[in-house]
């Protein structure tokens, strides 16, 4: 039987999300941090996507033989795990200047507002490619 392997990364920005995995418009399974699993698919052309709330990643679309197995990779938006921390850091690095040293700086300020921009989009606009789908071998 052919099979389709997933495996999940482990970001921190997605720790407690759980994907769903869908194929040929299906849900077939969940996938948690850090876990691999394992699909069992007809031989054929097929469709996968993954979904979280709202978003989701690409449809990937991938041809498997009888005894071949596609494994793909499922992680959050390039650069989330960088891009968050900043989001939260650079405001609280702000009001701990502000506060310990009596100094403003406002340009802080507006660099946590630009950092803020990247992951709003893709809570938005960008939301059908939230998530990645990157075929691994």
């Amino acid at each position: 039987m052919a099979k389709l392997t997933m495996h999940r990364s482990r970001e921190l920005n997605n720790k407690i999300r759980i994907f769903k995995i869908h194929i040929d418009g299906k849900q077939v399974g969940e996938i948690r941090y850090g876990e691999t699993i394992d699909f069992e698919v007809t031989p054929g052309r097929h469709e996968v996507v993954a979904k979280v709330d709202w978003c989701r990643s690409q449809v990937v679309e991938f041809e498997v033989t009888e005894d071949q197995t596609k494994v793909f990779g499922v992680a959050g938006f390039k650069y989330g795990d960088t891009v968050l921390p900043l989001v939260f850091g650079i405001p609280s690095m702000y009001y701990a200047i502000r506060t310990l040293i009596g100094v403003e700086y406002k340009f802080l300020l507006i660099l946590a507002l630009v950092a803020l921009a990247y992951p709003t989009y893709y809570l938005s606009f960008g939301r059908s490619r939230y998530l990645r789908l990157i075929e691994l071998e």
